[in-house]
């Protein structure tokens, strides 16, 4: 409940789509729990973000444009010190909470593209599509259940058919592609001017 200062995720947006357009090419058996586990994709086929600001907007197909943004906060940071946790992030309605945005930055690109990642399906495809919005619901269903399953076996983490790990065990493999060359205006389609 204590604001903090907005944290850069903007940043990161080509890596974050080079993630996403890595996804959409995976067999489901890539990101599924396990057998029984009935997604079809991780996000929307065609799903991307933009940078906005520190924020990014995500064009999700089929659900319209979803803002995600990041805040440093002092507060979280602190209970997870006298609780001797160390979560990198934590997931908001709104996007997710990390320590300080120093913190945040110390992690490489591709931990912060797939944390960034692992967020939006707790922010989208839990909270506001397979719970409707209701983050009522999700927050009791999330802490009631934690102290029994750890962090492993938690069903809104790593534990089962909506669990954010397909994010995870879809990009346990992936590598950025190297940068495209950007297109030449002024060449013609057999290469000459």
């Amino acid at each position: 409940m204590i604001p903090g200062a907005n944290v850069d995720i903007a940043q990161d947006v080509d890596l974050v789509n080079d993630a996403l357009e890595y996804m959409e090419g995976l067999a489901p058996a890539r990101f599924r729990h396990d057998p029984h586990d009935p997604r079809t994709f991780v996000f929307p086929r065609g799903t991307r973000a933009r940078a906005s600001g520190k924020n990014l907007i995500y064009s999700v197909p089929g659900y319209g444009d979803v803002i995600q943004a990041a805040e440093g906060n002092l507060l979280w940071h602190g209970l997870q010190v006298m609780t001797g946790t160390n979560f990198v992030a934590q997931e908001r309605s709104w996007g997710f909470v990390v320590g300080t945005e120093a913190d945040w930055l110390e992690h490489d690109a591709r931990f912060r593209a797939m944390t960034i990642l692992h967020e939006l399906y707790h922010q989208h495809m839990q909270m506001r599509e397979w719970l409707l919005g209701w983050t009522a619901a999700y927050w009791p269903a999330y802490n009631l259940t934690f102290p029994f399953t750890g962090w492993d076996d938690h069903w809104a983490e790593m534990g089962g058919p909506h669990d954010a790990g397909a994010v995870n065990r879809a990009l346990r493999t992936w590598v950025r592609r190297p940068a495209r060359p950007p297109a030449d205006p002024d060449a013609s389609p057999g290469g000459t001017r």
